[in-house]
């Protein structure tokens, strides 16, 4: 009976082999062009990116460009992405989305003459770090007799996982012989305080070696989410005392448009050219009973960039971003880098 069992089993495993060798195959051979809008059945993929971002500029409201660095002004954020996705069936897949970024602000410094006291200079740092809402959602494809035409969607959510009140600001006052200083230090978080809804329509077209897709994509909060004002004093000991006032706000709405182009170098590599033009609007800000509009938004940004298949399993995709164009939002040039692992689980 025993060795009944292993035969069995050694007649079986080369099947058991060949199924997996198989499987594994469908993301071995496929081109960065050729990929899919969503994973194969029982395909895992692990996503990393890390972006850094230089804030040079601003766009105003007439849509002219402004060097941040003329008013003294300087910005920076670092942002960490992690993604899990999941492929439930062909043409279904499940995604899991966890995001952490800090954004660093110095503003305009201010400078007060004294008379007859010493003179002040005022400087103010946000600082705004931490994760931003949890990201769930479903993508999903329509099966097409060819794989020149790709046409899928998504619907997820932004579960209000995250902080969303601004923290207690933490400023310091100093002196010495050449005068006072005051740093106002503010610290902002990511979170909207409520739920918000996120969909997406996507379409590619492939020839043999080039291929163009576009997508809209949009999240839209459900509710209005509440903040806190704070308010600050200084006493005669040089120390702040704090005050907070809550408040009503809107997030605004965010919406992009973007088209990509892709050329396929080598089985190995792709290099691509995105264009992309974000809009923010809808949101506002309750004072004394009113709700107070806050400006539309409006960014456009090229992404040039390569991705190169460093193994069967691991991929490696970098780009930049660089502005073209804006109304009311700040400028930056930025860099990002992801990998790509890939792996059936069943």
């Amino acid at each position: 009976m025993n060795m009944g069992r292993l035969v069995f089993l050694f007649l079986m495993l080369p099947l058991f082999c060949y199924s997996q060798i198989n499987r594994d195959s469908l993301v071995n051979s496929e081109r960065t062009m050729d990929r899919r809008f969503t994973l194969y059945k029982g395909q895992m993929r692990v996503e990393g990116t890390y972006e850094f971002f230089v804030f040079k500029s601003q766009y105003d409201e007439n849509g002219d460009k402004v060097l941040l660095s003329k008013s003294g002004i300087s910005s920076n954020q670092h942002t960490l992405n992690a993604n899990l996705r999941y492929g439930i069936i062909d043409y279904l897949d499940a995604e899991l989305q966890i995001k952490y970024k800090s954004l660093n602000y110095r503003g305009e410094p201010v400078f007060i003459i004294g008379a007859p006291s010493p003179p002040l200079w005022l400087y103010t740092d946000i600082s705004t770090s931490g994760f931003e809402d949890i990201y769930l959602g479903i993508n999903g494809r329509i099966p097409m007799p060819n794989n020149k035409i790709d046409v899928g969607g998504t619907l997820g959510v932004y579960l209000p996982t995250s902080k969303s009140e601004s923290d207690q600001p933490q400023h310091v006052f100093t002196s010495d012989a050449s005068g006072d200083v005051i740093n106002y230090f503010y610290k902002e978080n990511w979170g909207y305080g409520v739920l918000s809804v996120y969909y997406k329509i996507f379409l590619k077209y492939r020839l043999d070696n080039f291929a163009i897709s576009g997508f809209y994509e949009s999240r839209v909060p459900n509710a209005e989410s509440q903040n806190l004002t704070w308010y600050s004093r200084l006493t005669d000991s040089d120390i702040f005392l704090y005050s907070s006032e809550s408040y009503q706000h809107q997030v605004p709405q965010k919406s992009n448009i973007s088209i990509q182009f892709e050329y396929q170098l080598y089985q190995w590599i792709n290099v691509f050219l995105d264009y992309s033009s974000f809009r923010s609007k809808g949101g506002w800000v309750g004072e004394s009973g009113n709700k107070v509009a806050l400006p539309d938004e409006k960014l456009s940004v090229i992404n040039p960039g390569y991705e190169v298949l460093i193994s069967n399993k691991l991929w490696l995709r970098q780009g930049v971003v660089l502005p073209v164009s804006g109304k009311n939002v700040f400028a930056s040039f930025s860099i990002h880098t992801t990998f790509y692992y890939n792996l059936f689980v069943n």
